[in-house]
């Protein structure tokens, strides 16, 4: 008997999206559907991501750093205090430089990779597909 999709839709890796603006969940929903290998949950709100990923349980996350009321460094430091995320790898999504954003921003050596917005979508699942994969963050991808 064939799978439910909702039984599918368990077994794809889950990224969940941490971006306050509406337009970057949006491009980043349809670029991991269109693979049809990733199940995407997007919260706008970093001050109820936690929840959300208690939630969600993704297999990483995609933060943008420049947010209101909690910047996507300190959110990275407050999920990777919890035990069920602690080993999940992020994503920086952003505008902002790479050499820009604090170091240390990965406590215990916690996979992090970078992607400047407006990269193309290659390169967007490519650094997605490498930290799934274990490869580490490897080269930061460009954009505009």
């Amino acid at each position: 008997m064939p799978e439910s999709g909702h039984s599918l839709q368990r077994l794809k890796p889950r990224i969940l999206v941490i971006d306050d603006d509406p337009n970057v969940g949006s491009m980043l929903t349809a670029v991991f559907e269109a693979t049809r290998r990733y199940a995407i949950e997007v919260e706008r709100d970093p001050q109820i991501a936690i929840a959300t990923a208690r939630i969600f349980r993704p297999h990483l996350l995609i933060l943008d750093v420049v947010m209101p009321g909690l910047d996507g460094v300190e959110l990275a430091a407050r999920l990777q205090k919890e035990v069920r995320l602690r080993d999940c790898p992020i994503i920086f999504f952003t505008g902002v430089a790479e050499d820009e954003i604090p170091p240390g921003t990965a406590p215990g050596g916690h996979p992090i990779g970078y992607v400047r917005k407006g990269a193309a979508d290659a390169d967007i699942v490519a650094a997605v597909d490498r930290l799934l994969a274990g490869g580490g963050p490897g080269g930061a991808a460009g954009g505009e």
